[in-house]
């Protein structure tokens, strides 16, 4: 069940960084930039995920928001 739902959440992670903007960035666990993406000002908030975007367009903010609405399984 787990392994389906990691599967699941890293379609829609390939889906939106399909879909992404050129100046903005979508980071997995083994990128450069992942553990800057997810890094909160408490380390104590700080949660690894299936993957990180960072949006630098409305339009982008857009799209991943459609694409978490049109896939809200997970």
């Amino acid at each position: 069940m787990i392994l389906d739902e990691h599967a699941e959440i890293l379609t829609v992670c390939e889906l939106i960084k399909k879909n992404l903007g050129s100046s903005s960035q979508l980071f997995y666990p083994a990128d450069v930039g992942y553990n800057q993406s997810i890094r909160h000002f408490l380390v104590s908030s700080t949660n690894n995920s299936i993957c990180s975007v960072e949006p630098a367009i409305t339009a982008d903010v857009a799209m991943i928001v459609s694409c978490l609405l049109r896939n809200a399984n997970f």
